[in-house]
């Protein structure tokens, strides 16, 4: 399961309430403060989560994608597929640029309009025996961080942190009460895409 989350700077997760994140955290790898790119493009972001290459590769550098180099560097999707035809992989985003863009290779990928719609899509997809790969894009974090600011001081980006938290706790719920999840090896990535600028109230 692949949980990208846009805008969610970590400091700002680890702060916030979020119990079902920092119960995976007891058998996780994870930082709260990393930077991969000085680019704070959220395509080039997209590109580089979903390819494993930056930018100098995959060559997105802006939101409309021009001069990109994916059909050299494609989705990790399709080298899955590749490797594991009859392997099921689905996707779910509020962003059609990035379901256009990036998602090559998956068997099932939707549009969808708004994060709840993707937590359900999810948990959909964990009640199906042939799961594979899934993997959820989440944007109103992003969006109250660029409205209020990148802070848990901001009531609005604080409780879009929380909501998130929430709708990762139904997807693992989900996914401990398949039938065979006892015999399953689950991997579970949760990362975000960008944060954001966050506000300094004057002294």
């Amino acid at each position: 399961i692949y949980l990208i989350v846009d805008g969610a700077r970590g400091e700002a997760v680890r702060d916030a309430y979020v119990p079902n994140i920092t119960t995976l955290t007891d058998n996780a790898l994870y930082c709260w403060n990393t930077l991969t790119d000085s680019l704070n493009t959220q395509a080039s972001s997209w590109a580089d989560m979903l390819t494993g290459v930056s930018k100098a590769k995959h060559g997105v550098v802006s939101d409309d994608y021009n001069g990109n180099h994916l059909d050299q560097y494609p989705s990790i999707f399709k080298y899955v597929k590749a490797a594991y035809p009859t392997y099921r992989i689905t996707a779910y985003t509020a962003s059609a640029g990035l379901s256009e863009k990036l998602l090559t290779g998956a068997d099932e990928k939707k549009v969808l309009n708004n994060d709840d719609a993707v937590t359900t899509s999810v948990v959909n997809e964990l009640k199906q025996d042939s799961v594979g790969l899934i993997m959820g894009q989440f944007h109103a974090v992003e969006t109250a961080g660029v409205q209020a600011g990148f802070d848990i001081s901001r009531a609005a980006y604080k409780q879009a942190i929380e909501h998130f938290d929430k709708q990762v706790g139904d997807i693992i719920t989900a996914m401990q009460t398949r039938k065979n999840f006892k015999n399953e090896r689950w991997l579970v990535v949760i990362a975000s895409s960008k944060g954001g600028k966050y506000p300094i109230d004057p002294a």
